[in-house]
């Protein structure tokens, strides 16, 4: 019995769905946001939190 990936479900996927997927199988993610060409808000998304987590880590950081 050979074992395929279905795109069928990936097809559905949301952009939230796709920024997860890309952390632990970034092929099937990237398969997943081929057909939709509408990559942007996964990366927003990432590049939003990877700026609110870095404003809040200097905010608490006290330097003095």
């Amino acid at each position: 019995m050979e074992l395929t990936k279905s795109t069928d479900t990936a097809s559905n996927a949301s952009p939230v769905s796709a920024l997860g997927t890309m952390f632990y199988d970034p092929s099937r993610a990237f398969a997943m946001l081929e057909p939709k060409r509408h990559a942007w808000p996964p990366l927003v998304l990432l590049i939003v939190t990877a700026m609110a987590l870095m404003t809040w880590y200097f905010n608490v950081v006290d330097f003095a």
